[in-house]
């Protein structure tokens, strides 16, 4: 056997015989149907893959009791950790002031380096004066302070937020000597 005939064994179509190659007109017919049908599932799958579909899936939440974990990491380079507090209010009605529970303050230089390898824990430990004199020194030396950790919040609506207000207004007054000296650029 030649190698002529070693490719002619490997022909998939091969010629049918005379006698099926009679036309009629229901071969046409169901060549015609075939066709058709072909060129309308081609259409019909060239139209479903370049079709986007946007599905819009909506749940109630069923976890009564769960809180949501929200972490926190943000640097303020011009604010010492003296002044500054967490607070976070939720539709239901919690409020919560000076947060401490999972929230650290790192005391800053300048630089940004950590001046201390111990927690700063929030709240006034000292005196008003003392603690007026503490932060002005702060200022002067330029430090700043990192907030970090993690706020465990009810599922309902909120907010929270890092800020000077928990200081009486004289204080903070007397402190930054006005209102326009309070620098709260921070980095998140």
């Amino acid at each position: 056997m030649g190698m002529k005939q070693v490719i002619k064994s490997l022909d998939a179509f091969p010629r049918a015989e005379e006698h099926l190659l009679q036309k009629t007109q229901s071969g046409a017919l169901v060549s015609i149907i075939g066709l058709v049908i072909m060129a309308t599932l081609f259409v019909h799958e060239l139209g479903y893959y370049l079709t986007t579909y946007t599905v819009h899936h909506m749940a109630v939440d069923l976890k009564r009791g769960e809180t949501l974990p929200i972490h926190i990491n943000m640097t303020f380079p011009s604010l010492p950790c003296d002044v500054l507090n967490v607070d976070a209010i939720d539709m239901s009605g919690k409020h919560e002031v000076d947060l401490d529970t999972n929230i650290w303050k790192l005391r800053l230089n300048s630089h940004g380096d950590v001046i201390e390898n111990k927690i700063y824990l929030q709240g006034f430990d000292e005196s008003t004066e003392n603690t007026i004199k503490k932060v002005k020194e702060a200022i002067t030396r330029g430090e700043g302070c990192r907030v970090y950790g993690v706020l465990d919040v009810q599922r309902v609506a909120g907010n929270f937020h890092l800020s000077v207000h928990g200081l009486n207004i004289y204080v903070a007054q007397t402190i930054f000597d006005g209102s326009k000296n309070v620098n709260v650029s921070h980095v998140i």
